[in-house]
């Protein structure tokens, strides 16, 4: 189409053109179906539970071939094959059957696979990267990070450390995907942070893509576990946690950063004036002395500066906002280099500060007005650009840019059997909470409903130090198509409304962050949206604590609780997070006294209300064993309730199988409790 056009949502999804023909039979299709008569109810929850037909789709630099990434029979494969759909496609499988997770273009002939699952080491549960390079053609595949001798206690008994094509009486780096740099002036090599002896702290290794032969650099600084470089390739920063090993627990100590000169010598970062004052680094410019930073504005929100390291001054604030924080970076798809920051505000918004791509963005978005578009890839030349479209209906669409041409033509849907007139489309709305801080939320309401008297699901993000958006979302599109109403509470501790804001949750699970909670739910009463007597509440991870604590604090308010994966023993938990380097960090919100108190575990004999709690074996963020304690307490107190143990799909059911139980185990539990709309 011209890039002047503006087609509407169905002309986009209609226009698809899916180049896999080799997919295109059986229950795989991807051919766009036509817009169905049924009406959402009607759609199944096979649907809802779908991966996406196709995710990380790229260019190959020259722009001759597109890579993605496939679900077939269950798992992840890579798939690439020509641009312009002629000749055959490769299908790169698993390898040893380990999930493909992500991959990346070297050069035109060589891809660097990253393979993952869950494993054990000395007994603790891990999640575990292998690194492989692998020619276009699926030859000349090659685990690239050789085992080393550990500096610690043998692995011991159960531990799976040979899986990833890792010889019998060897020990490799658990984790392996920390691409620093891929040295795009040596195509032959990258830079790689990987603790490959295992002794709590990072080397850098530059390693040969090919062969997997490798020459170490700094490698004997302790509590290193992030390398950064310059636009030249050169080592600019280390940072991560100082962390020991005692009886096999990584004992936290305090975070490191150092800051390597021309001369090559390293300073305590941590100790100057633009660290204390909040800035950490992102990337760096072209110039070696300048540096981007995220830091703190003066209106308190997250902005994103360049700083001149040489004279130790802020000379460019590239995005600061009185109200909303800095969230993602926007980057060169070629070479990285920061272009803008997206946000959100009622939307999801870019602040394009780079020219030419400012130019692109502006000439991508009057084509594709009113949808969330970012371009995910681009050609060496940037004059081919992959755009991935989508909204709080849409999924997902694939465009391609041709810029010499001028034309923008749809290219792949992300999930073909979702029609976006059917989606349950959100709005941002907002209550006081009861100490009279103003809490932003979403609310979704069924299709065609009139928004009075619904049965109504309350869903807290996980985190809790993250938050809920506008975007397409298929637990709570399924819920819609059910006839709920759907609120979600971005909570005081959620983030992208300010330091203040996400500070004032800190130490704060079961308390004011639920209030928050809390105070949602009766808003929806007193707006007359939600049916008192039908409201349940609803959440994974944290969100899944606060669920179950919902119904200890309010036994009278919610008619039925839900829990995912969530937290229900806060000491236990937090014991379990000093296993893992930067563990204590991570849990260092959480409250520091009285954890019993606000622990779903011991508080079951004040739980009223039918739950359901479901977790994963293989989730690595929140042990199943929280959800296996919870049910036994409640079993004790003889409350209602049932227990729902999945072997797989881990924390964020990255599974159909995970996501299909989830979604007909909630839909049984909510008719049963509160019945469904109408």
């Amino acid at each position: 189409m011209s890039i002047l056009a503006s087609p509407a949502g169905p002309v986009h999804r209609a226009g698809a053109v899916i180049f896999m023909v080799f997919l295109l039979s059986g229950p795989g299709r991807l051919s766009v179906p036509p817009v169905s008569a049924q009406s959402p109810a009607d759609i199944s929850v096979k649907v809802f539970a779908q991966l996406p037909r196709v995710s990380d789709l790229s260019f190959s630099p020259d722009g001759k071939y597109f890579a993605m990434i496939r679900p077939i029979n269950g798992l992840r494969h890579l798939v690439i094959q020509p641009a312009n759909g002629k000749g055959d496609p490769v299908i790169i499988p698993p390898r040893d059957e380990l999930e493909i997770w992500r991959y990346h273009w070297a050069s035109n002939e060589r891809l660097l696979v990253i393979i993952s699952f869950e494993g054990w080491r000395r007994g603790i549960p891990t999640f575990e990267t292998r690194l492989i390079g692998i020619n276009r053609d699926g030859s000349n595949a090659k685990y690239l990070v050789e085992p080393a001798r550990s500096s610690n206690r043998p692995a011991g008994k159960g531990s799976n450390l040979r899986r990833g094509g890792i010889r019998r009486g060897t020990e490799v780096a658990q984790l392996q995907h920390d691409i620093v740099d891929y040295l795009p002036d040596d195509p032959d090599h990258i830079l790689l942070s990987v603790d490959a002896d295992r002794d709590n702290s990072d080397e850098l290794r530059r390693i040969n893509i090919h062969t997997g032969r490798f020459t170490q650099l700094y490698k004997r600084f302790f509590g290193i576990q992030s390398w950064m470089t310059d636009r030249q390739g050169e080592v600019r920063f280390a940072s991560g946690v100082s962390a020991r090993s005692a009886k096999g627990i990584s004992r936290t100590k305090k975070r490191v950063h150092y800051y390597r000169h021309a001369d090559g010598s390293f300073t305590d970062f941590t100790k100057t004036e633009i660290y204390q004052q909040g800035y950490r680094p992102a990337s760096f410019a072209e110039n070696p002395d300048h540096v981007f930073m995220w830091g703190t504005s003066q209106y308190g929100t997250t902005n994103f500066v360049k700083y001149d390291l040489h004279e130790e001054k802020i000379i460019e604030t590239l995005f600061e906002h009185e109200i909303y924080d800095a969230y993602f970076l926007v980057s060169d798809p070629v070479d990285h280099k920061p272009i803008g920051i997206k946000f959100f505000s009622d939307k999801l918004e870019a602040r394009i500060f780079d020219p030419t791509w400012a130019k692109r963005y502006r000439t991508i978005n009057r084509a594709l007005a009113g949808m969330n578009n970012t371009i995910v890839s681009s050609n060496s030349a940037r004059t081919l650009h992959l755009i991935l479209s989508s909204s709080d209906r849409e999924p997902g669409i694939y465009y391609v840019y041709d810029e010499k041409a001028k034309k923008i033509d749809p290219l792949m849907v992300r999930y073909a059997e979702i029609e976006p007139e059917q989606m349950a489309p959100m709005k941002t709305v907002s209550y006081e909470a009861r100490d009279g801080l103003t809490i932003p939320a979403i609310l979704t309401l069924p299709l065609g409903s009139d928004g009075k008297n619904l049965p109504t699901v309350v869903m807290p993000h996980g985190g809790p130090h993250s938050r809920s958006t506008m975007a397409f979302q298929y637990k709570v599109q399924f819920l819609a198509s059910r006839g709920y109403a759907v609120l979600q509470p971005n909570f005081r501790g959620s983030t992208g409304f300010g330091n203040a804001f996400e500070k004032a949750g800190y130490q704060q699970w079961g308390l004011k962050m639920q209030d928050d909670v809390t105070d949602g739910t009766k808003w929806l009463i007193d707006q007359g949206i939600a049916d008192p007597r039908r409201i349940c509440i609803v959440g994974g991870s944290y969100g899944g604590y606060a669920a179950l604590m919902g119904v200890v604090k309010e036994p009278e308010l919610y008619a039925c609780a839900i829990s995912l994966n969530g937290v229900m023993n806060i000491p236990s938990h937090m014991a379990s997070a000093n296993n893992y380097i930067g563990g204590a960090l991570g849990t260092s919100h959480i409250n520091q006294e009285g954890r019993r108190e606000v622990s779903p575990e011991f508080h079951a004999k004040s739980i009223l209300a039918p739950v359901l709690l479901i977790a994963a074996k293989d989730d690595r963020n929140v042990d199943y064993k929280q959800s296996r304690g919870m049910a036994r307490a409640l079993k004790r107190a003889k409350k209602k309730y049932k227990y729902v143990e999945m072997k797989s799909g881990d924390h964020d059911l990255t599974t159909e199988k995970s996501r299909e139980r989830f979604l007909s185990e909630m839909e049984a539990f909510l008719a049963e409790h509160i019945g469904r709309g109408s």
